[in-house]
């Protein structure tokens, strides 16, 4: 909702952009971790799992779209600096792309993966497994 009020604005607010897509980003991973950490510690109960993965693929769905709004914020950005400075920089560009598609490849891995639990969960729940 906020990128696509900040999209209609002016240019000058490109900077605002990037910097509420890299807060949004790092705070979704908090979010994750903290997620995550609660199984270390054994602070869920069995009966609690199926709302954490189901929270947990709510969160990953987020951190995907920040992703890619990130990725189209730099490729704004690489376009802006074309039009202003003619030079050519492929191989921190093509390294820069890899990175990202590789994060955005493992957000798609574990979104799925949490929603493999959560599938696996409900048919243990149908199967009366769970106590």
């Amino acid at each position: 909702m906020l990128h696509a009020y900040l999209s209609n604005t002016d240019n000058s607010a490109n900077h605002m952009r990037s910097y509420s897509c890299w807060v949004l980003f790092i705070t979704v991973e908090v979010m994750i971790k903290y997620l995550l950490l609660g199984w270390d510690l054994e602070l869920y109960g069995i009966h609690e799992a199926h709302y954490i993965y189901c929270y947990l693929e709510y969160l990953f769905s987020w951190l995907r779209q920040t992703i890619i709004c990130g990725q189209d914020q730099v490729l704004a950005g690489e376009a802006l600096e074309k039009k202003l400075v003619k030079r050519n920089k492929n191989m921190k560009r093509k390294k820069r792309e890899k990175t990202n598609h590789m994060v955005l490849q493992m957000t798609n891995v574990y979104q799925m993966m949490s929603h493999g639990y959560i599938k696996a969960l409900e048919g243990f729940a149908i199967q009366g497994k769970l106590d």
